[in-house]
């Protein structure tokens, strides 16, 4: 949780290990976990175990609340505390809550004692405050200052994504059927943010010089010419596409070119 004071410039509050004094302080609390002294129920084997209720073998030591979350388990021994991680943690049907841990007889201490940090299962469980971190500006020029400056990152971010979401969901792609014994090689038609596009080749087949091969529904204000690539170098650049205001497209050739190319062709539909 975290909360700008009211008046921040004039309200001080002593408190023995907190103060929340002028400018803009952030504090941020972690409840709902505890640290809690455990004593250990063992198996018929001597194996140490923690949080189990209704075994048929295992005594009952169940910690005080109900368990989501077993997050440590503490050794403390001759005044000094250690994380000891030869406990094992599991999900278990005898488990108060949800979890269990258990260890080896060799790894388990008798002369030490064993404290177990958990998470909670009820939200509503009383808990007291586990940490804190508090953050303090003296300035809140400062403050608002970072503030919009990660706010202005964040929202640059978010516009260039929209953009590219827009762009992506905004292309189309289709296989046009083609007309007058032309086939399809790769050839494909692309719809992109106004824009017509032509991708790959198509195989002349018995398509005659004018003809039309293909037909779209977009199509530019004015007739348009493009020139395009074939695989008959003889002819140099005298091969062509015309796309007509209907939106016919026909090709404009010399020699005994097969495939064409389409990737030169590209225009706005209706400009």
């Amino acid at each position: 949780m975290w909360y700008d004071l009211a008046n921040p410039d004039n309200y001080t509050k002593q408190l023995p290990s907190l103060q929340l004094g002028a400018g803009v302080t952030h504090v941020t609390a972690l409840t709902g976990v505890v640290k809690e002294k455990a004593s250990c129920g063992f198996s018929e084997s001597g194996t140490p175990n923690i949080n189990v209720v209704g075994h048929p073998t295992i005594n009952d030591c169940p910690l005080s609340k109900a368990v989501k979350r077993i997050i440590s388990i503490i050794k403390f021994k001759n005044g000094e505390e250690r994380l000891d991680d030869s406990w094992t943690i599991v999900e278990n049907q005898y488990a108060y809550g949800t979890q269990i841990a258990y260890s080896n007889a060799e790894s388990y201490d008798t002369d030490a004692d064993y404290f177990v940090v958990y998470e909670t299962v009820a939200e509503s469980t009383n808990c007291g405050v586990f940490s804190a971190t508090m953050s303090y500006k003296d300035s809140l020029p400062e403050t608002v200052e970072e503030l919009a400056s990660a706010l202005g990152k964040t929202v640059e971010e978010l516009i260039y994504a929209k953009a590219e979401l827009a762009n992506l969901k905004s292309v189309e792609e289709f296989e046009p059927t083609l007309l007058n014994g032309s086939t399809n090689s790769s050839c494909k038609i692309r719809v992109s943010n106004g824009y017509v596009e032509g991708v790959g080749a198509f195989l002349k087949g018995s398509l005659a010089s004018h003809q039309v091969f293909l037909e779209t529904e977009e199509a530019p204000a004015a007739t348009r010419k493009f020139s395009v690539a074939c695989d008959d170098s003889s002819i140099g650049s005298n091969a062509y596409v015309v796309v007509t205001t209907s939106g016919e497209w026909s090709m404009r050739f010399e020699g005994s070119p097969s495939t064409f190319y389409l990737d030169d062709v590209r225009f706005k539909a209706g400009d």
